[in-house]
């Protein structure tokens, strides 16, 4: 859509992004004066009814989810719409793949962690409502800065997910493979702790620069997530370690190791998990 374009009573500004799911566009409320996001889902989800329903349930939801660290829902498409939409708070510091743009060798530790506890504790809360987020990745981790320069890290894309796995065959699976749990790929019951384990993919590639698998094709990628040992890289792995010899500071004023004593561990509740079973 075209900068000025009438939208869902919205006007657009500015394309932010686009992905396998649709784009999101900058936009301003017509009466608040204030600026927005708008995720615009594919036109083939938009005309699956199937979808449709699955995402009027999950978008419901997903607005319910009040926490500082989840990116608040404003509103969503009716029934009556061609397309499928939610419009967002706008985060103008964007998300956690422009931090590693930035530092493709990897976040300093502290960095890292303090991002990660923010969206253990969105999935903390999520979870406690029976919300499951299903695609726990860099890219749905927005960054917040205050005047004072203060990270704040909030999850989005709550419920989207779960309206695209509702229509899509495994090959298409939303969830990106990067950081997808192995009960995925099994076809077993997806529960809040295949979304710690995306989560614990995530900070592996804060603190690395790279994917815990990186690998060819996707078959590859799956039978890592089923096996293999993730590997820190040759490059980001030394670096890291000369930060904790050091003490370093980052530029917040943390030493690397200072707030892992802190981060606060989803709670896990259950049956082990579907590879803590294979390890038994």
């Amino acid at each position: 859509m075209e900068r000025g374009t009438l939208f869902a009573g919205y006007t657009i500004e500015r394309l932010l992004g686009t992905g396998g799911m649709g784009a999101v566009y900058l936009a301003e409320h017509p009466r608040l004066n204030r600026r927005i996001a708008i995720k615009v889902l594919g036109h083939g989800l938009s005309l699956d009814s199937k979808a449709r329903n699955a995402f009027e349930r999950e978008a419901t939801v997903a607005a319910r989810l009040e926490h500082p660290n989840i990116v608040s829902v404003y509103d969503r498409s009716g029934p009556q719409d061609p397309v499928l939409w939610l419009s967002m708070k706008y985060v103008a510091s964007g998300d956690a793949i422009g931090l590693l743009e930035a530092e493709p060798g990897g976040l300093n530790p502290a960095r890292a962690l303090r991002l990660i506890q923010g969206a253990a504790a969105a999935l903390d809360f999520a979870h406690e409502q029976g919300v499951l987020h299903r695609d726990v990745k860099p890219a749905n981790l927005l960054v917040e800065r205050d005047a004072a320069g203060r990270e704040t890290a909030l999850l989005t894309d709550f419920g989207i997910a779960r309206t695209l796995d509702d229509t899509v065959t495994l090959s298409g699976m939303a969830a990106t493979f990067a950081y997808a749990a192995p009960e995925r790929f099994h076809g077993s019951t997806v529960d809040h702790r295949a979304d710690i384990y995306s989560l614990g993919c995530t900070l592996f590639q804060l603190l690395t620069g790279r994917t815990p698998f990186p690998r060819g094709d996707q078959a590859a990628v799956i039978a890592a997530h089923l096996g293999a040992p993730p590997a820190p890289s040759e490059r980001s792995a030394p670096r890291t370690a000369r930060r904790h010899r050091r003490g370093d500071r980052d530029r917040h004023g943390e030493t690397p190791g200072g707030p892992i004593r802190h981060l606060r561990r989803p709670r896990l509740r259950g049956e082990p998990c579907l590879r803590d079973r294979r390890a038994e």
